[in-house]
């Protein structure tokens, strides 16, 4: 349930819905990137839905069980393809 601050040259950028489960700055400038963490620092007391909002994100995306399946989806498909 941590905030979640990447550029948009990431690939965890596609998860993160800035403002909502996240945020994402342009990649190479400093100053978005600072603004948005002085955000986060200011409004830190604010930030309980989108940590929410984050971990769910999380859970939906990243955790081991979610890698398997990708995995295994991705292994069935390719296994599937084959004639």
């Amino acid at each position: 349930r941590k905030v979640c601050v990447c550029s948009d040259h990431t690939g965890t950028a596609h998860y993160i819905r800035d403002g909502e489960n996240g945020f994402v700055f342009p990649s190479g400038d400093a100053e978005k990137l600072a603004e948005k963490i002085g955000y986060i620092v200011e409004n830190s007391d604010r930030m309980q839905q989108l940590r929410e909002q984050a971990f769910k994100t999380y859970e939906e995306a990243f955790t081991m069980e979610e890698f398997r399946r990708n995995i295994l989806s991705v292994f069935s498909e390719l296994i599937g393809g084959q004639k």
